[in-house]
Parts: structure tokens; sequence; C-alpha cells
């Protein structure tokens, strides 16, 4: 707020007071001087506080109405857009003349409602000079009812004024608050001749008001009156509740008359001991709330008219201003001390200076930017400490600050004491004198800035660094602006197209190929839609030729406007690459379905990517059919459970294997041993399976248990002590004695065939006996009628003491396992056969897929394509070293892992080309692996030994390759190194683009093993570890 708009608003308010003659006048003088801030603030307040109409008309411009308050504009039906703009003339009926309207004073109008009807008003008009409007006219209009016309004929309206006046006085003496308001209810008591005068005030509990005692003032004494005083003094009251309350909650008056108390009048029983005949409540209203209620009391009738009604609300109003007087000086002296805190503990620089630039006074925040004391530097020049850089440029905003009213910001460079400089912004305001519109001081507020200048300057070069890393960057880079326009393009774009967004603005549509033209309008809209678009696109290039791009894109907010920020990969060639794999991926589909065996791809939703002929022909389900169909599709109700758990187990642990029956398309339910392996591909998850029929083999291993089921166990006691034996009947059919027959220890020892097996059973009853050792032991018995059958005797002793005194334990008869064991002996010799066949077959179409692949290899030109088709084909080799070690070997469970890399060796070795130039040397142990980690771990020395070939050594390179393993404990070590090259400086094995480092990462997790690579001098190490498993799963890839 400006001094000078102060002072002018406070002359305005002295020219209101002359024309009011009243007490408004008197009460708002300090409030509006201390509040008005500007035209339209001051226009607010003062239609705010006045009850009575107020009109603003310019005398110059025909008397047009500049502006009304809401009063004027509820009196003649107007709203106050609606009166704006009208001429006086327009509301008056014979108006008086502009001359009439410069001499202060009343006088009565007919004023013309909206509707047509006159309505009797009184005016009061006073030409005011207002600085941002000029001259105009001020005119408070108020209507004459019956009572004021009758007030206003009588000599009372006369004592009234002189009251109001003194009231006012009182207002503007000096002292208390409760001092000022205790004389004007005196003389209001006086000049009404009533007995009580009392007044309650809001305190405020929260959201609850509550209106208590402030004080009172009485004539009248007596012990009717003092208990009425005391309970009026004692007694506090609810919004709305009692007289008191519902008068703070109405804001009107209300009347209390002794005859007519009513439940609300909560001190009812005081005042009908009093001599008091009736009372008047009166509300005082501030900012539209009821902040007090005054009440009255008299021990007189007469006192019951409109007039006095009218006068004592009108001293209500009074009181009301005053109250909101009070409010004011505490808020503003409030608001002296918070400036005056705010300024000594302000972390920026407050200072007031004179118009030359000499601090008058200064913070003591002056100390942390620039080293000095406050009182260092009142009296010396702002000028003096700013960088000679900057001065011209601070003397000149200086100027515009004295030429505004307006608060102007600057930046500049501020000398420290101890000779640095600061960066600081300070902001300017200039205050001026009423009269002569004169600059006095220049206020200021400065802060340390110097951190931001520095992020500023980073923040250019980091602007310009990346304005250089977009046009470097591979591809092309764009903006393109809500309405389609390319607001910015990167060099290689430019180049593509010719198009330079600083010189010339296009659509984004011009550069595209027609024929995609609409794929890009809708993959625009779409972006904006839903925040980002991926496509491929063709770029129409300067030449008129057509370029193929993968389009990334998405939209954010620049400057309050949205933009679609994208950028976009050349694939030309790798469409041209695209089209020659549709080929080999005939060739592939081929060789898959030429495999035994089912074969499937599961994504992790469990549906079908992909299934072998083989499955298809073997469940009967046509290709379509199995489209539709999901895996628990394939099981029965008590399989399913099973099936959900392996696949959760392959997802989680990286491979599992399932042996259950599938359900054919005709009914049949044969039964396989699936497998399946964790693999990712594109950021997807899936399980490559596989599944060999096992139902012959089921079937035989059926029998076996039904044949346990069906064996007979008897049991049997001896009792050492009582010297006794008894044998179950079993046992004695086992023996084939009769049901009555007697044993004793000797007999039933006599029953076993004689050599091993009597030696073997008296051999276990002696350590029974002796030491408490328990039997198991499958024996031959000759049985009383002379046939010997196999029995499996089982025995415990229970002891006392130490000694035995109890031998006890079952008699089975075996002789039919026995006889069943030996054929499913010969039964899996035969499968041992088979087996040996199916590895030897595998191996063999291993061997023609990987025929398959060198010959394509061979016939393909594209040199990308034919190094991806023999490595390929090298993997495929590896795996077919280890099946044919499998049918050569007599275990088909363990694979000896140094002698399958000594072939797989000799075939890279051979397969490179480099056979004779690069010496491999092979040592370790001999390490024994089931083939679950045999045929990964074969595969990652194929990787590892085909990436020194080709990356550690040029073809006319001499050089040497060890591959040690070796066995410590239960765990494996590999170490393969070179003497090559060594590895480049950027290599990761976190490169998605090598093929062979991510299916070592991925076989190395199958082995949950550890892999890391070592630069050395002269070449590179590479290291494997992991524990040897005994459990066989069944084998499998992760390939």
């Amino acid at each position: 707020m400006s001094w000078r708009f102060m002072q002018q608003c406070k002359r305005w308010i002295r020219a209101l007071i002359g024309i009011s003659n009243s007490y408004i006048g008197c009460v708002k003088k300090k409030y509006l001087s201390k509040r008005m801030t500007s035209m339209s603030n001051n226009l607010r307040i003062l239609f705010k506080v006045i009850d009575d109409g107020i009109l603003i008309t310019d005398p110059e411009d025909d008397n047009i109405i500049v502006d009304a308050n809401p009063e004027v504009c509820e009196l003649l039906g107007y709203k106050r857009e609606e009166i704006n703009g009208l001429k006086r003339e327009d509301l008056f009926v014979d108006p008086p003349t502009f001359s009439q309207t410069m001499k202060p004073g009343k006088s009565r109008q007919v004023a013309r409602h909206k509707s047509g009807r006159l309505i009797e008003v009184e005016t009061t008009a006073k030409d005011v000079q207002l600085e941002d409007l000029g001259k105009m006219c001020c005119t408070i209009v108020r209507p004459i009812s019956e009572d004021s016309k009758a007030f206003h004929s009588t000599g009372d309206y006369n004592r009234l004024l002189d009251l109001q006046n003194e009231i006012a006085k009182i207002f503007n003496e000096k002292g208390t608050f409760e001092e000022l308001l205790s004389k004007c209810m005196n003389r209001i008591n006086s000049y009404f001749n009533l007995d009580i005068g009392h007044l309650f005030i809001r305190k405020s509990d929260n959201a609850k008001s509550v209106y208590e005692s402030c004080l009172l003032e009485k004539n009248t004494a007596g012990p009717g009156y003092d208990e009425f005083v005391q309970a009026s003094r004692s007694t506090s009251f609810n919004l709305g509740e009692g007289f008191v309350g519902k008068t703070a909650l109405e804001k009107r008056p209300f009347w209390v008359q002794k005859p007519d108390l009513s439940q609300d009048y909560l001190r009812a029983e005081p005042l009908m001991a009093s001599g008091i005949q009736l009372g008047l409540m009166v509300p005082v209203i501030v900012d539209e709330e009821t902040e007090a209620v005054i009440e009255f009391y008299s021990s007189e009738q007469q006192m019951i008219d409109d007039t006095t009604e009218h006068i004592l609300e009108s001293l209500g109003k009074q009181i009301g201003f005053m109250l909101e007087r009070k409010r004011r000086v505490e808020q503003l002296s409030d608001e002296k001390e918070n400036y005056r805190l705010l300024a000594e503990n302000s972390t920026d620089v407050i200072t007031r200076q004179a118009p030359d630039g000499t601090y008058l006074y200064v913070s003591p925040a002056c100390k942390a930017i620039m080293g000095y004391n406050p009182d260092e530097l009142v009296g010396t020049s702002a000028y003096s400490y700013c960088h000679p850089d900057d001065i011209d440029r601070l003397s000149e905003l200086r100027q515009k600050v004295s030429d505004t009213d307006d608060t102007l910001v600057i930046d500049y460079r501020i000398r420290e004491k101890e000779g640095g400089w600061t960066w600081v912004e300070s902001a300017n305001r200039a205050l001026r004198t009423s009269e002569s519109d004169e600059v006095t001081e220049i206020q200021t507020v400065m802060r340390d800035i110097t951190i931001r200048k520095e992020y500023e300057k980073r923040l250019k070069s980091q602007v310009h660094l990346n304005e250089k890393i977009i046009d470097s960057m591979p591809g092309i880079f764009f903006i393109i602006s809500s309405s389609g326009v390319v607001e910015r393009v990167n060099d290689e774009l430019r180049e593509l197209t010719g198009y330079n967004p600083d010189i010339e603005k296009k659509m984004f549509y011009e550069f595209v190929d027609p024929d995609d033209e609409l794929l890009a309008l809708d993959s625009f809209r779409e972006a904006f839609d839903f925040g980002l678009t991926d496509l491929e696109l063709r770029i129409k290039g300067i030449d008129g030729e057509s370029v193929p791009y993968v389009i990334s894109a998405l939209v954010d907010e620049l400057n309050e406007e949205r933009y679609l920020i994208g950028t976009g990969i050349n694939i030309e060639e790798r469409k041209k690459i695209e089209k020659q794999l549709v080929s080999e991926k005939q060739f592939t589909d081929h060789a898959l379905n030429s495999l035994p065996g089912l074969f499937y791809v599961l994504d992790e939703n469990q549906n079908f990517v992909r299934v072998n002929d083989n499955f298809v022909k073997a469940l009967g389900y046509t290709r379509d059919e199995l489209d539709e169909m999901e895996p628990l599709d394939f099981y029965l109700e008590e399989d399913q459970q099973r099936m959900l758990k392996a696949v959760e187990r392959a997802f989680q642990e990286g491979s599992a294997t399932l042996t259950s029956r599938i359900k054919t398309k005709d009914g049949h339910l044969p039964c396989y041993e699936l497998t399946g392996t964790f693999f990712r591909d594109k950021g997807k998850n899936y399980i490559l399976g596989t599944g060999i029929d096992i139902t012959e083999q089921r079937r035989l291993e059926t029998l076996l248990q039904q044949a346990h089921s069906l064996a007979r166990i008897g049991a049997w006691e001896v009792d050492l002590l009582n010297d006794k034996v008894t044998w179950s009947q079993v046992t004695k059919e086992i023996h084939e004695v009769n049901a009555d027959f007697e044993p004793d220890l000797n007999l039933g020892i006599n029953f076993y065939k004689p050599g091993k097996s009597r030696k073997a059973i008296l051999n276990a009853i002696e350590q029974l006996i002796e030491s408490g050792t328990p039997f198991d032991v499958e024996l031959q018995i000759i049985t009383a009628k002379g046939n010997e059958r196999w029995i499996r005797a089982i025995g415990k002793a229970e002891r006392v003491n130490g000694k035995c005194i109890r031998m006890y334990g079952s008699f089975q008869d075996i002789h039919e396992k026995k006889v069943i064991e030996e054929q499913i002996r010969e039964s899996l010799k035969e499968k041992e056969i088979l087996l040996s066949e199916v590895h030897h077959r595998v191996k063999n179409n291993l061997a023609l897929v990987s025929g398959f692949l060198q010959l394509q290899a061979f016939r393909t030109e594209h040199d990308y394509t034919q190094k991806v088709l023999l490595d390929s084909q090298s993997r495929i080799k590896s795996i077919a070293l280890i099946h044919e070690d499998l049918y050569q070997y007599s275990s088909y469970t363990k694979i000896d892992a140094k002698k399958n890399a000594a072939k797989l060796i000799d075939h890279l070795g051979y397969f490179s080309g480099q056979y004779e130039k690069i010496d491999v040397q092979l040592t370790g142990d001999e390490v024994l692996l089931n083939i679950n980690q045999a045929v990964p771990f074969a595969i990652v020395i194929n990787e590892l030994v085909t990436n020194c070939y080709k990356h550690a050594f040029s073809e006319t390179d001499e050089g040497h390759i060890r591959v040690d393993i070796r066995r410590q404990d239960k765990k494996v070590l590999l170490e393969i190194t070179d003497n090559g090259r060594g590895l480049p400086e950027n290599f990761s094995m976190d490169d998605e683009e090598s093929l062979g480092m991510t299916l070592v990462k991925a076989l190395v997790t199958q082995l949950d093993g550890e892999f890391c690579y070592q630069r050395n001098e002269i070449g590179t190490s590479f290291f494997l570890s992991f524990d040897i498993s005994e459990s066989v799963k069944g084998s499998s890839s992760n390939i």
C-alpha cells in the first residue's frame, strides 16, 4: 500500500464525512484510511460498511453512473451491471442540476424503480476528487419511510443527532475500549431513561460462537435488580440459544416484554422478580457476523415504538464500528510487530534507501550475504557495492522505479566485505509523498542467488550438450506439437527430408509415405489419447525414396503445451534380413517337426505358442482346435493340480518334470514323461517342453506294484524268558506246516536252506541277541513239503537292563516277487537297449538338423545369417555329442564331462578352420555329470571356446587355448584361458545383442552356478563353478 494513495484515501473519506454529517463518518474515518489500497478496494470497503445506497457519477460525462453499491441496486430493482452506464437522470424524476449537486447538504427527491413505481428518497451529494478517476460526484441515497417522516417532523430528531454526535466524540476520545464503551452505555441509558444497558461479546470456540457478558451499566438498584444483574453477568449464550443467541443468529432486534416471556428467555425467573417491564435486544454486526448483542431494559412500558428501536439499532451499529475499530487496531499492532520480526529475522536483506541510493536502514541478514554489519552500511551508497559492469543497469532500473508504483526486480553482483562478488536478486519499490508525489525513499528486498546463477550456467551448458547429443544420436529424433507441426528434428532427419523447422513449419504427415499416412494419423491421435505410441513407418526422403523406421514416441508437457517427442531407428537392413529369415523359419519348422515325441512352447499365460507335428498327430487334435485349448484340457481332474505346480516350478526354478496321463481326442490316456524348461525372449517368459510316451514302461511298473500288494506277510515271536516260539497263521502257511504246528527256535532255523541262508539267519539272530542289532534279510527256506521259497525276514529285539528278553518280527513270502523281479530285470535290460537306441536316434536326428543348418549356411549369401546358422549348428553338435556318449557308455545317467569336452574341442577346432594354428590343451580330472548338467555344461564350453576362436585370434594368428575341468569336493570348476587379443573395453555380459553370452548366462542360471571373467595382460580367462547334482529329472536345456 503506497503512502501517497493512503493520503488520497484520507481526503476522500473526509469529504464523505462532510456529506453524511452523522456518526458513520466519525467511526469509519480511521478504519478506511488504514485499509484502502486502490480505487476498487476503496469502493468495495465503502459499499460494505455503509447501509445506505451510494452512487458514483461522472459530472463531466453527462452524469453517467460509474459504480453503485448493492443497497442502491436492491432499492431501485437493478443488477449492478445493469445500473452501471445509466445516467443519473434515468433514476430520478426531475433530478437537480450539476450546480445544485456541487453544494453540500441533503435534499428530498423521487427515485424511479426499474418496475416504474416511484420511491421517495433522501439524497446527499458531494463532489470529490479521486486520484485515478478524477472529479466524481458521490451521492448517498436512503429511502424515506412513513415512520422516518414522522420522526423527522418532530424536535426529537435534533436531539437524536446530538446523541449521535456525542457518541461519535466519545469514540474518538483517548482511553481503553472498556472505558469508552462504558461512557457510551451510560450516555444511552441517560438519554432514554433506561435502567440497564448490557453488552454480550462473541467468543469463538472452534466452529461454535459463544456470547459472554462484557459490560453492564445500570441506573437502578434494589434486591430484584441485583439478582437479575448477577444472573446476566454469569450467563453465556450459544448461537441461537435464548433471546441473546436468537438475536445473534437472526441478526435483527428482539423485544422482551415481561408479561409475554417465553421459555426461550433463559433469565425469566430473576427478570420476573425485578421491576423490569420490557427490554430490547440489538445485534452488533461486523463484516456480516454478529460480534455482540446489546440489551436495554426499562421499568416503563412507553418505550415500545419503531422510532426508539431504530435509534437503538443505529447506536448498536455505532458500537459495532467501535468493535471493528478495536479489532483493526489490534490487527495493525500485530502486523507492525510481525513486520519488525520479519525484517529482523528474514534471510533476505531488507533495506530502505534514499533516492540517491544511500542506505537508511539495512536488516541483519546483510551479514550473511555481504559480510557487513548493518551499521557499517547505513549512510553509505548502495552503488559503491555494485559491480562496475552492473552499475548502469542498476541506475536505469532505479530511474524506472521512480517513475512507477510497480515493484521492479533486477539481478546484479554485489561486493562482499572480503572482496568477492555475490549474485543477488533485488526487488525495488518507491515510496512517495501525498502532496507532491515526490519519491521519499526506495525499499528493497535482496536475496543471494549465486547458486541459482551457477545452476543456470550449468543448465545452459546442459541444453547445449543435449542439442549436440540429439543431433549426434543414431536414428532420427523429432518433436511434434499437438496441432501436428514438426517443431524440432535432429541432423539425420534433417538430412533425410531436407526439412529445417527454423526456416519453415510443416505438418508431420507431409514426410510420411502416402501408403502409411492413415496409419501415421491414427497413431498420432492415439499418442495424445494414451500418452505414447509405437509403430513402423516409412519416411519419404528428399530423393523420393521411402525409408522404413521403427518409431517410438511419448507425449510430454513443455511450457504448458503438449508435444509428441519421439525417436526412430532405420530398419531397412533389418527388413532385408527378415525376408531371408522367413525361409529360414520354414526350414527350422521342418527340423522341429522331425523330432520324435512331443514338442511345445507355453507362454506365461499358459497358452500354446508352438507345437510340432508329432504333438498334433499323437493327441489327435487339429492345430485350430489346439489354439482354442488350454494345457489343463489335456489332463484328468485329479492330475490338473500337479500339472499347474510343475509349470509354476519351471517358471520359478528353471526346469521341471512331470509324469502324467494325457487325454487324446479319441479318449485314450497314454502316459508321458514331460520336461519343461524356462527361457526368456524379448522380455517375455516361456516354457519349452518335450514329452516322451512311457505308457508301456508305466504298465510294467503297475504290474510290479500289484505284485507287491499281493505279497503275504506273517509274524513271529521268540520269548527267551519262557523259551517259547510263536508263528502267525500266514507264517505257518509259508512254511507249509499244519495249523497246529508248535515251532521252537531250532526247528525254525532248520527250515532255512543249508549254506548261505542258514549261516546268514544264525548270524543275524546272534547279533540281535547280543547287541540288539535289528535285521532285514531275504533268504531261502525249504518248506515242510520240500519246496524252496524266497522269504524276507525282519527281526527286532526287546531288551531289559542290557539283556535281550524277546525277539519279534515279520515273515514275508517273496518268492513270487523274486520271480517277477527277475522278469523285470530282463525287461529293463530290453529297455536299456531301447533307450540306447533312442539316444542313438536322437543323436542321428540332431546330426541331421546340424547338416541341414550347415547346408543352408553354405547356400545363404548373407554373412550375418550364415554366422547365425553355423553357430546354431555348433550348439546342436555339442548336444549331439552328449547323446552319442549316452548310447556308447554303460551308464545312461552319467556323462564323463572331460571326455565329452575332448570330442567337442576337436569338433570346434575342425569347425573353425584354425585347428593347426591354435593349440588347444585339455587338462583336469574325470568328472561324471548327469544329463541335466552335462548338456548345459557342454554348451557353455562350446560358446566360450567358439568365442576364443572367433574373437581372440585373427585368421593368421597362432595361439593357445587351455580348457581345465576339475572336481573339488562336490563342485565342478571350469577355466578357459586364451592368449589372444583380449576382450574389448566395452564388453558386457549384459549385452543382449550377444546371443552367445545370453546363452551362457541362461545356462549358468540353469546350473545354479557362478560365472565370471578376467582380463589378463595377454588374453582372457573365463571361470565357471557349480555343485554336482545327483538327481536326474530328465534332460533339458534353456536353448
